[in-house]
């Protein structure tokens, strides 16, 4: 394998003349600058190509007809010069750093095909005081990447140093996703190439206000996460179908006991119910109790549950949208093995009691009552009686928010 040489620093914008400007200054900034800088405007109305000028005369600037994110890091790719890759959002700050560590990374790993590190988030208040908000510091390891990053997204493209045929091997950014494309991609990635972690931070993620999206739609601050949330059901969708069951297994295992089938199905279980797709986390928790059955499984092991504690362990849209799982519910309701429905209930809502302690504290009192309705559900102590009365409850905050739900599902944006 080649050492690493050469780095083009991407930058796609779109009417953020003002973020740009810092953006640029930070990579012009870098201990070990990019080889080349690319600016790629999709269609700009406001002044970002005389801020590109001013800035310096060596970046190359590149101007498109508004066709979204995804195409304007598409036209970039084509025309880099270098065998590293660095894409940085208009809005973000990579620290004074970022490129020589990831470079450093790929030099003693030749090996491996990307490199990463962690980030922060930070926001400018009205007064102009920088607010800094702390994030994973510390991404995931290298090998365990990929099952991380399909549970939750803790980098982004603006945390990597990509060689540029991996690029060329995975494939364009889908130009079908205005929200949510470099997920997607950084997916495909990171099941394909072997990348190697660095310690410590590579950029500051800006969190704002500011409109999101394309000319042809338009993305309000209040409306992102439902936006991202749809574009996520998408992605997982596809990866239900096209990601062998192994693929969801931690560590290099594969599926040559039932007990390691059935930890893999719980893990894609998980992995889908986060993004709402319950039908499928139904799905996979009927193949769990037929196996269990097959095999006389009787009890979850430790692994096991602590896979389940992830389905609630962070707040998600699906936590809140719990309401209408109703066949997901229903499966666990109806599995034959009691024991290991109890269990299962357990590991699912064991998370939830932190969530209703931290609502209760912050008298979140909407909040607290649906917590409570899930927590009363998910009781392994209660019996019949109160799981059903639980089943109940939130059967009747089902149908209230069904009043207040757009008839249009966000999984169709």
């Amino acid at each position: 394998m080649p050492p690493a040489s050469g780095v083009t620093a991407i930058i796609p914008t779109y009417n953020r003349s003002t973020f740009l400007k810092e953006a640029l200054a930070s990579l012009l900034a870098q201990t070990t600058p990019p080889d080349e800088i690319i600016v790629v405007d999709d269609g700009s109305t406001d002044d970002t190509a005389e801020v590109v000028a001013k800035v310096s005369s060596q970046i190359i600037y590149l101007r498109q007809a508004n066709r979204g994110k995804s195409a304007a890091l598409n036209l970039a790719l084509k025309n880099v010069s270098n065998e590293l890759i660095y894409i940085l959002d208009d809005d973000d700050i990579a620290m004074r750093d970022c490129i020589e560590r990831l470079v450093a990374g790929l030099e003693c790993s030749p090996e491996c095909e990307f490199s990463y590190g962690g980030h922060n988030a930070f926001r400018v208040s009205a007064s102009g005081n920088v607010l800094i908000e702390p994030r994973d510091s510390h991404p995931p390891d290298d090998d365990m990447l990929s099952l991380v990053l399909m549970q939750r997204c803790l980098i982004f493209q603006s945390n990597m140093l990509v060689r540029k045929r991996c690029y060329e091997q995975a494939g364009a950014f889908n130009e079908e996703f205005i929200r949510t494309q470099d997920y997607e991609m950084l997916l495909r990635l990171v099941r394909r190439f072997r990348g190697k972690r660095i310690d410590g931070l590579v950029f500051s993620q800006r969190q704002h206000s500011g409109v999101r999206g394309s000319s042809t739609l338009r993305i309000k601050a209040q409306d992102n996460a439902a936006v991202w949330h749809g574009f996520n059901q998408r992605i997982f969708k596809s990866i239900y179908s096209l990601y062998a069951l192994e693929e969801f297994l931690p560590g290099a295992r594969d599926l040559s006991s039932e007990d390691d089938q059935v930890t893999a199905l719980l893990q894609r279980c998980v992995i889908v119910g986060r993004r709402d797709l319950w039908d499928l986390a139904a799905k996979d928790m009927r193949m769990v109790e037929i196996i269990a059955r097959r095999a006389q499984l009787r009890d979850l092991s430790p692994e096991q549950s602590a896979i389940l504690h992830g389905m609630f362990g962070t707040p998600t849209i699906a936590m809140w949208n719990f309401s209408h799982a109703l066949e997901f519910r229903a499966t666990i309701r109806e599995m034959s093995n009691r024991r290991l429905s109890k269990q299962i209930r357990a590991a699912l809502g064991a998370p939830l009691l932190k969530h209703l302690r931290y609502s209760i504290k912050h008298r979140e009192i909407k909040s607290v009552i649906y917590l409570l309705a899930c927590v009363i559900y998910f009781s392994p102590t209660g019996g019949s009686l109160v799981r059903h009365f639980g089943d109940f409850a939130l059967k009747l905050v089902n149908l209230k928010q069904a009043a207040k739900v757009p008839a249009e599902p966000i999984s169709s944006v």
